[in-house]
């Protein structure tokens, strides 16, 4: 039986994020953009990583859906020895995010334009020959509720395959929601792959981040329900 992950709390005061990167939105995008369509499949443009991120060896940390990556932002500053690298789908957002970065001084955090349905192979071989992958986020994607739209959630059976064949063994991605009928259906597209994942089914109070995404914060200020579990990916890989 699918064991649901989540504490509801409500806050009082101000939140846990440095004011410095929460800035206003200076550009409007649409909040829904279709990764079927066409030119969301076309190839893109990979930078040689030691020229922007610190030298190598170091871990990489790759969340998927990063929005403005104010969220990256942060942990980029709490952890200057781990990279974090944001992959965004609308491009106007990571437009903005860069210029922030850039202003902000952050040497260890990137974000690409791209769609992890189609580039994570290209992203992830671009950077491991100088980095290694060491966690994945997937915090809040879009749910897509209607039936006929479920087919463009980020998490589906052939990217969770893909995840555990490229990433390193025991890489733990990190998975949360606060919409309950998507993180059931992640949940259950995880645990269709039990030879590649090992499921951290214990209780998870907080952010596996150490620290909540501006979502989160949002939905437990007003008392809502988190949910959040962790997968890791076993040593096999798919042939």
């Amino acid at each position: 039986m699918l064991r649901l992950l989540f504490r509801r709390r409500c806050l009082v005061g101000p939140l846990n994020a440095a004011a410095s990167f929460s800035t206003k939105p200076s550009v409007r995008v649409r909040q829904h953009v279709n990764p079927l369509a066409q030119r969301y499949q076309e190839p893109i443009a990979l930078p040689d990583w030691t020229a922007i991120f610190p030298p190598p060896p170091a871990k990489v940390h790759l969340d998927i859906g990063c929005a403005r990556a104010q969220y990256l932002m942060k942990l980029a500053a709490i952890h200057p020895d781990t990279c974090f690298l944001g992959v965004e789908i609308r491009e106007p957002l990571v437009v903005e995010a860069l210029e922030r970065m850039k202003v902000l001084g952050l040497p260890n955090a990137h974000v690409l334009h791209g769609n992890m349905n189609v580039h994570l192979d290209a992203i992830v071989a671009s950077l491991t020959p100088d980095y290694t992958i060491g966690s994945v986020s997937i915090f809040h994607p879009d749910p897509w509720m209607k039936k006929r739209h479920v087919k463009r959630r980020v998490v589906n059976d052939a990217f969770v395959a893909d995840l555990a064949r490229v990433l390193p063994p025991s890489t733990p991605i990190f998975v949360q929601t606060d919409v309950r009928d998507l993180f059931e259906y992640m949940v259950e597209t995880f645990q269709d792959h039990p030879d590649l994942y090992i499921h951290d089914n214990t209780s998870q109070d907080t952010n596996a981040m150490g620290l909540p995404t501006d979502r989160e914060s949002v939905v437990v200020a007003e008392c809502g329900d988190i949910y959040r579990t962790t997968f890791r990916t076993k040593a096999l890989t798919l042939a």
